[in-house]
């Protein structure tokens, strides 16, 4: 586990923190776009931030260094792949269901039996990808039950 501390930094009159990690031995310098920490070697180069701000990002930086779960076989590329899947067929279905609400609300009324078609034929395909996931011996957890967004899950 890494160890992460806050360095005082005094500038024009203004306190500012900057966050050191111990074990790389080097400074906190923000997220790249894909989300990934930067560190810096020198003080300067780091972000400098309030106390406030630097405890919280100190905070996530611990959390993020503790695993979430313990390993299971959820690392299983067949399990990605059904995820994958799933998702899709997940996305597809409710783009379709919102496409229909919107053809009910907004017309025009001679789309209304295409889409319906159109959102019935997505549900099928959700629903046969959720059979395909059971007959591959996988399980599927609910994650939230008011959206329907689920997990795969291996026995």
């Amino acid at each position: 586990m890494t160890n992460y501390t806050m360095t005082k930094v005094q500038d024009n009159g203004c306190t500012f923190y900057a966050i050191y990690s111990e074990n790389e031995m080097k400074y906190f310098a923000g997220y790249d776009f894909m989300g990934s920490i930067d560190w810096v070697e020198s003080l300067n180069d780091a972000y400098w931030m309030s106390d406030d701000e630097a405890y919280q990002i100190m905070v996530d930086l611990k959390a993020s260094d503790e695993p979430a779960e313990p390993e299971t076989k959820q690392d299983d590329p067949q399990v990605k792949s059904l995820q994958i899947a799933m998702d899709y067929a997940w996305n597809r279905r409710n783009d379709e269901l919102n496409a229909l609400e919107n053809i009910r609300k907004n017309g025009p009324d001679f789309m209304l039996d295409k889409q319906y078609a159109e959102y019935r034929a997505s549900q099928a395909f959700y629903e046969g990808i959720c059979m395909a996931i059971f007959a591959a011996g996988y399980q599927i957890r609910i994650d939230d039950h008011e959206t329907g967004k689920s997990t795969v899950l291996t026995k």
